[in-house]
């Protein structure tokens, strides 16, 4: 979700490894008052990540992490890459978004009572 000081805000969809300067291209690019400087135009995107430019006055950009700007606090973190529900872990599965401790814990024991009961029914 590209916001601010863009041609086009609104939600984008770029490929895997896009980075912050890939989103603002796909947004129509900078308005003539972005403040492009507050943001880390090479850092990575995230999905479901919020990108905000700031305008010339604009309060300044609260940091979300060290080194990325623009980047909105308040969305909810989610995992480096997509996540393998056949074998990821429980804190694997906390990274998804409105995932928690015990649905991470219900999910995994569902999935290796599955597997259990599938290998009691396997004729050899």
């Amino acid at each position: 979700h590209v916001a601010g000081a863009v041609a086009a805000p609104g939600v984008h969809r770029l490929p895997a490894g896009a980075r912050v300067v890939d989103a603002v291209t796909a947004a129509g690019g900078p308005l003539p008052d972005a403040v492009l400087d507050a943001v880390n135009l090479a850092a990575p995107l995230v999905d479901g990540q919020r990108l905000y430019v700031p305008r010339a006055g604009d309060d300044p950009v609260v940091l979300a992490a060290p080194g990325v700007p623009g980047v909105d606090p308040a969305a909810p973190p989610g995992p480096a890459g997509p996540v393998d529900l056949n074998r990821a872990t429980v804190a694997e599965l906390e990274s998804l978004p409105g995932v928690g401790p015990a649905t991470a814990a219900a999910i995994v024991e569902h999935r290796e009572s599955a597997r259990r009961s599938s290998m009691r029914s396997a004729t050899w």
